[in-house]
């Protein structure tokens, strides 16, 4: 197999995001979790609070294949993401593109949800 360095996406357990994205940077991987600063209000306070922008998604920089290996060692990383049998990789652009979005706005929502089915086609744009 061979494999292309770059950025791929890991599936993580529910809440798990700052914790993965910690403990790949504690191993020496390159790691980035988007985060959003959203103001979040009780009744008695607001408090300015920093969630990941993709829920359950931190995007890992791997070298090699061992390194693919060692972040599945990760406790709370539940798969890489997959197309066919080939790992998704994005490109180091798009990944430069988010970080340039957070900086401009704060306090983002996303919107809408595909309907995911086996035989259910999609056309994504």
């Amino acid at each position: 197999m061979s494999f292309i360095q770059g950025w791929y996406v890991i599936y993580t357990k529910s809440r798990y995001e700052k914790k993965i994205g910690q403990k790949l940077n504690e191993q020496n991987f390159k790691a980035n979790l988007p985060l959003n600063t959203i103001i979040s209000q009780w009744s008695d306070r607001k408090k300015k609070v920093e969630s990941p922008l993709f829920s359950s998604y931190v995007f890992v920089y791997l070298e090699t294949i061992k390194d693919y290996f060692k972040a599945f060692t990760i406790v709370g990383v539940i798969l890489f993401i997959k197309l066919g049998d080939r790992l998704v990789r994005i490109l180091d652009d798009e990944i430069y593109k988010i970080k340039i979005f957070l900086n401009q706005f704060s306090e983002v929502k996303l919107k809408g949800t595909l309907d995911l089915k086996i035989d259910n086609k999609q056309k994504i744009c």
